[in-house]
């Protein structure tokens, strides 16, 4: 009687544990449950890998907002945070009015080179009978001025003599024969003046006519070159002030810090009014669009595995649920030795070859609700 009731309670026993292992929910599974239900299989544990990038700061300078949180999902060249860039803005507006100024220079040197280089072929081919008409113009008018200066002044001489006759014999006052007197005068500078006109210019219609002297050839060449390292030397302005904003401009772009990538802001090392120097980390951006899995695999099971090969990818966070997934690389060359030859055993090194799997389709994965994560852990059945 009391062995029937042993054997009832192990029954009972076993009976609830029987009960219990086939309803263990798939929440708790193991990774030595996922391997041994595939003993026949090659299943690799690995982990998710997603690639980080870090995102410094290119310039120091105080931080005027931090435009993302923790876990926001960004886009390539999304501006992540910004710099307090006032003064370079005004340094850039200033270097604009100095690219200005300069190409002002260059715009006059460059009519200077002109009309040096207008006398320059001047001189060399002598003047044009138009130019040689115009001379001979201006020696007639100059003539035609002295014939009126002349009469004038004898005029003038004229009724001064008068005037002085009048004087003499008390018929005219001194204001009157003084009035006559400064007109005399003037008529006499103005006859000069015309008379000198036509000396200046009957000595230019000769010295036309005559040509340029070697001399002054090499005068209006050195004024040509004289010009012309005037526009060399405004150029340099020209460059040197564009290349001022250009650096400015660079300057600027590095105030706003971009992800270099569509992801996931992971980490966030910085807040509004923090100093920043250049090369700070400031942001990690995590790529959530590319994740594969990178499994090691011993150099005695390499020929299960093969390029662009099917596997089933298991993620025990979400109950062991199995995704396709297939082989991109097999690296050729070995990674590390996963058993060490001992002198006592003879044996000898297992190398170990890194192999990438990625998902076949995460767009499934998404709409399946499938949230991965970078380091999840995994399964990989390469099923051989």
């Amino acid at each position: 009687m009391k062995f029937k009731k042993v054997s009832l309670l192990l029954l009972a026993v076993i009976t609830a544990n029987s009960f219990m292992a086939c309803s263990l929910p798939f929440a708790h599974v193991t990774g030595d449950q996922i391997v041994a239900g595939n003993s026949n299989n090659l299943v690799i544990q690995s982990n998710i890998k997603m690639d980080e990038s870090n995102v410094n700061s290119l310039t120091g300078g105080q931080i005027s907002e931090v435009l993302v949180s923790e876990g926001d999902t960004v886009t390539k060249g999304q501006a992540l945070v910004a710099l307090d860039c006032d003064s370079l803005l005004a340094q850039k507006a200033q270097a604009e009015a100095g690219v200005e100024q300069a190409k002002a220079g260059k715009s006059q040197a460059e009519a200077a080179k002109a009309q040096a280089e207008a006398a320059l072929q001047k001189a060399k081919n002598g003047a044009t009978q138009e130019e040689l008409n115009q001379l001979k113009s201006a020696i007639d008018i100059a003539n035609s001025n002295v014939e009126s200066a002349q009469s004038a002044y004898d005029v003038a001489k004229t009724n001064y003599d008068r005037t002085k006759t009048l004087y003499d014999s008390g018929a005219a006052s001194q204001a009157e024969l003084e009035g006559k007197e400064v007109s005399l005068q003037n008529a006499q500078t103005a006859l000069d003046n015309a008379k000198s006109n036509v000396q200046i210019n009957q000595e230019k219609y000769n010295q036309t006519v005559k040509g340029a002297t070697a001399e002054d050839i090499a005068q209006a060449q050195a004024a040509v070159d004289q010009a012309q390292a005037g526009i060399d030397k405004a150029n340099g302005a020209v460059e040197q002030a564009e290349a001022s904003v250009k650096q400015l401009e660079i300057t600027l772009e590095k105030c706003s810090l971009v992800s270099p990538v569509d992801g996931v802001v992971t980490t966030l090392n910085v807040k509004d009014g923090d100093l920043v120097s250049s090369g700070m980390p400031a942001v990690v951006v995590t790529a959530i669009n590319n994740p594969s899995i990178t499994c090691n695999i011993k150099e005695t099971d390499l020929d299960k595995v093969d390029l662009d090969q099917e596997v089933k990818i298991k993620l025990p966070a979400y109950e062991g649920q199995e995704f396709k997934g297939r082989v991109t690389n097999i690296n050729k060359n070995a990674d590390f030795a996963t058993k060490k030859a001992t002198n006592d055993n003879g044996d000898f090194d297992i190398l170990s070859y890194g192999v990438k799997v990625e998902f076949d389709d995460l767009e499934e994965l998404k709409n399946m609700g499938i949230n991965l994560r970078a380091n999840m852990t995994t399964f990989v059945d390469f099923g051989k």
